[in-house]
């Protein structure tokens, strides 16, 4: 048995060999014993099965009812975001308004006091020209004109943002 090879402490290969896979074989029935003998739950009482399936469907039904709630919550918050730009823009365009405004009465002011000093001078010399006269009427008129416009627009809003306040019912 010259073909046979030895290992060390004397055994053939064919041997050890075998003798490794029945260790192998002896541990794996091992484990398996050991997972047999673990204790197996308990078979469920039906009713606490019953009572934790309501409570399962009451919490999904929960969190459906806050899913819900969210939604609205989004849309809510979506409409009054959309109302909210609305009021920018329009407050962006009477402030724009307002400056407008402003400028022309700025422009009609600058010509009016140009015209009253060319009229004071034309008086202190004696030469009361009808013409300059005229010219500072006119711009006295329009400078009065745009004051009284802006006036009345500032009584608008103002009559705008307290018409809500007045159309609440009083608390009693």
């Amino acid at each position: 048995m010259e073909d046979s090879v030895h290992i060390e402490g004397g055994m053939p290969a064919e041997l050890a060999e075998a003798e490794r896979r029945l260790v192998e074989a002896l541990d794996r029935l091992e484990g398996a014993v050991e997972r047999s003998a673990a204790p197996r739950p308990e078979p469920a009482d039906p009713a606490e099965v019953e009572r934790l399936e309501a409570e399962l469907e009451a919490e999904r039904d929960a969190a459906a009812q806050l899913d819900d709630r969210v939604r609205a919550l989004k849309r809510r918050q979506t409409t009054h975001v959309a109302k909210l730009e609305a009021e920018l823009a329009d407050l962006r365009a009477r402030l724009e308004d307002h400056e407008r405004e402003a400028r022309q009465l700025r422009g009609v002011n600058q010509r009016l006091r140009e015209n009253c000093g060319a009229l004071r001078d034309a008086m202190a010399e004696g030469l009361a020209e009808p013409d300059l006269v005229n010219r500072a009427t006119a711009a006295e008129l329009e400078a009065l004109r745009l004051q009284r416009q802006a006036d009345r627009d500032d009584l608008d809003r103002l009559i705008e943002e307290v018409s809500p306040i007045m159309a609440m019912p009083e608390e009693a």
